[in-house]
């Protein structure tokens, strides 16, 4: 996956990176006017995310990065961290569901699976965090061009 990015700091060999992610609202007829609508309240008008990248190129603070990670690594995270939860409830809820014919303590069996997939996910990413699975292969525009 290929994406573009602003440098916001470097340190040594490393670059932290503001990546403006798409939105839903990015063809919204409204997008123009005060947009109020439920989305912004929901998912925050912040588009932009920050992550840290390997510089294979010179970059300084304010260029315009081209970023690179593998797919299948992305496509990985993504589906540790979306289909992991609903896995553990499945299994969690089967498991319940074979031991009690209660449907309420499956479904609490189940919640308590799809929670502790989350406290996977998080002990997961504190040892992932110092790898870095995104390189910066090209600089587009450097910050002194106009």
């Amino acid at each position: 996956m290929i994406k573009t990015a602003t440098v916001t700091k470097i340190s040594g060999e490393y670059a932290e990176i503001r990546v403006e992610r798409s939105s839903m609202c990015d063809n919204c007829s409204a997008k123009s006017e005060n947009c109020s609508c439920s989305h912004v309240a929901l998912f925050g008008a912040d588009k932009g995310m920050t992550a840290r990248a390997k510089c294979l190129v010179k970059v300084s603070v304010g260029d315009t990065v081209e970023i690179e990670t593998s797919d299948s690594k992305v496509l990985g995270y993504a589906a540790f961290v979306f289909i992991l939860p609903l896995l553990a409830f499945a299994l969690f809820f089967a498991v319940a569901r074979g031991l009690s014919d209660n449907e309420t303590v499956s479904f609490a069996a189940g919640c308590v699976g799809f929670i502790l997939s989350f406290v996977a996910v998080g002990i997961t990413e504190r040892h992932r965090r110092d790898r870095c699975d995104i390189n910066i292969v090209a600089n587009v525009t450097c910050k002194d061009e106009n």
